[in-house]
């Protein structure tokens, strides 16, 4: 079953949150974990500007 865009974008929130505490903190962390959340941002972009487009073309029709 997949997340909702909602759910998505609150993990992720989560996520950077969590990141940014260590870093405050000068802890290490691993940094795949920043460069899967940049993913996660990216697809969830295209996502939400492909659903805008559908949108735009149904307007059209």
């Amino acid at each position: 079953m997949t997340k909702s865009l909602k759910e998505r974008i609150s993990t992720l929130q989560k996520s950077i949150e969590e990141i940014n505490e260590l870093n405050d903190q000068g802890e290490d962390f691993d940094y795949s974990i920043t460069i899967d959340n940049m993913n996660e941002a990216l697809n969830i972009i295209k996502e939400l500007l492909s659903k805008e487009n559908k949108k735009k073309l149904n307007q059209q029709n």
